[in-house]
């Protein structure tokens, strides 16, 4: 994106530029503390741009990583995200099974990683938002356009996807059985504490919840 749509418009224009490919990978609610403290990825289109880009955000204060080209650093990004992305859906899929299997999936990963430093598996839950819902589908776009494939990866978010149509296990978990039901929680993630809604599952969840339940 960088080399093929950013640059031709700055080509057009006549005047001289430096192009890089800079990654934002702050998380949301802590964005402006961890501006400042992260390391950030940096890819020129060539050494000058390169070496612009360290001077802008090494004014920061932070670690400079650079790396070869912007194609470099867009990966970089895409690879962070879908990296955490398939953290979930292995969690997701381990409770999609344990659910079947009538087993407690958070009693199983409290005891995989109790005292265990090589086990780090996360909670299930649901997996959205601006970032993590859109950049496995980035990367696999791209891989299309260079005629290979990254089938983990858009396994890993379908797998997540599917979060949405267990919500019959769900209800079943909770022996919901009312005529009404509340969603407490709108926004895409509480942990930071923020109130962005885009790309939130609460709304795929109310209707979802509405069809099982057979709500008004």
């Amino acid at each position: 994106t960088t080399r093929g749509v950013a640059m031709p418009i700055l080509e057009s224009s006549g005047k001289p530029f430096a192009l890089a490919m800079v990654p934002e990978r702050t998380i949301e609610g802590k964005a402006l503390a961890e501006l400042s403290s992260l390391p950030q990825i940096i890819g020129g289109l060539d050494e000058a741009s390169a070496e612009a880009a360290s001077r802008l955000f090494g004014a920061l204060g932070i670690e400079i990583v650079s790396v070869g080209s912007p194609e470099a650093a867009e990966l970089a990004k895409l690879a962070s995200n879908t990296y955490r992305d398939l953290n979930f859906a292995f969690a997701n899929e381990l409770a999609y099974f344990a659910d079947t299997a009538g087993i407690d999936v958070y009693e199983v990963i409290h005891a995989c990683n109790y005292g265990y430093d090589r086990m780090n598996l996360a909670k299930p839950g649901p997996v959205a938002g601006p970032c993590l819902e859109k950049d496995a589908y980035i990367l696999s776009n791209s891989a299309d356009l260079l005629d290979t494939a990254v089938p983990l990866s858009i396994e890993g978010r379908k797998t997540n996807e599917r979060v949405v149509s267990h919500v019959r296990a769900i209800l079943q978990a909770a022996d919901v059985n009312a005529r009404s039901a509340a969603i407490v929680g709108l926004a895409f993630k509480g942990q930071p504490e923020t109130s962005d809604v885009r790309g939130s599952l609460a709304a795929d969840f109310a209707l979802a919840m509405r069809d099982e339940l057979k709500l008004d």
